[in-house]
């Protein structure tokens, strides 16, 4: 889905992982900026029963001189942010894990909620079960800070959302780690840490309302007008909007922190290259004068709170 024309061409979407199709969307809405959040847009996402990749996309227009920081939050888990290099599409394709002492990657699946009618086995909480079936993405930009040594990648395993009531989330789904693989650890490396600037401060959000094809029908969100209202792919309006202009002070902040600027992608405070990790192709639109940066899937690590 793409954003609101307030702010045009970014673009969010899910795809499968193994054949590159899009996954349905339907009821797509946009939300404008509260003092308190993020302009939204949201619509809801019809489930597959095989791994999928999360994907974003910018143009290289869109504020050219900032570094950019995008934040995945699944089910009301965060999962840290990382490093948007402009310039490419990133993928959110896996999750890194550390299980009884090894280290793996792991893909991403839907799966059908666990339920119970026994009160006294729900081990959900009620905010917990409020962002069951949602997965959102956060973009801001600003510029990235150099700090000390780190130690080693953090890392855990996925974990759960818990068992839920068959009353409170039927024909519920979640998503969870799957097709887990030994992989190797990182090593430590230098860290960094992401500073927003005016302007880039919860600059947007993408949100999607995830459900399977019995609960979107449930819902009335598809049926006998399925393919009227589905949106996969649309094509944009041929309307002008006034584009998003950074502030002048925005821009010499980032000019003036070019010199410390990181050369790699990864976490917000474990940034690290890694090197098996390279199939996301950059887009040919980078000005010819600049040297092309290796471009990287992105792995993903849950935070420490």
């Amino acid at each position: 889905m793409f954003s609101s024309p307030a702010v045009p061409d970014l673009e969010a979407w899910v795809e499968n992982a193994t054949s590159g199709g899009r996954l349905n969307e339907y009821q797509i809405s946009h939300e404008a900026k509260t003092h308190a959040g993020y302009p939204t847009t949201t619509c809801f996402l019809e489930t597959i029963d095989e791994p999928f990749i999360i994907k974003i996309k910018k143009p290289c227009h869109l504020v050219p001189e900032a570094e950019w920081r995008a934040d995945l939050t699944i089910d009301g888990r965060k999962l840290n942010g990382s490093r948007w290099s402009k310039g490419h599409t990133k993928s959110f394709d896996h999750v890194r894990e550390r299980v009884d002492g090894s280290f793996y990657k792991s893909q991403l699946s839907f799966t059908p909620l666990t339920t119970t009618d026994d009160d006294a086995k729900v081990t959900i909480d009620a905010k917990t079960l409020r962002e069951v079936g949602s997965i959102e993405i956060r973009l801001q930009y600003g510029y990235w800070h150099k700090l000390v040594q780190r130690t080693a990648l953090r890392s855990r395993s996925f974990p759960g959302v818990g068992i839920v009531h068959e009353k409170s989330k039927k024909m519920g789904y979640t998503v969870h780690a799957t097709n887990r693989r030994p992989a190797r650890e990182s090593p430590p490396g230098r860290g960094a840490q992401f500073v927003p600037i005016p302007g880039g401060l919860q600059f947007y959000r993408f949100k999607f309302q995830y459900r399977s094809k019995p609960a979107l029908e449930a819902l009335r969100i598809i049926g006998k007008r399925h393919h009227e209202s589905r949106i996969c792919n649309p094509m944009r309006l041929n309307i002008r909007h006034k584009s998003h202009v950074p502030e002048d002070r925005d821009i010499g902040i980032v000019q003036a922190r070019r010199g410390g600027r990181l050369r790699f992608d990864d976490e917000v405070h474990d940034v690290k290259p890694d090197s098996d990790d390279d199939d996301v192709q950059p887009q040919a639109c980078s000005p010819p004068s600049q040297k092309k940066r290796k471009v990287e899937v992105i792995d993903l690590t849950l935070d420490d709170d």
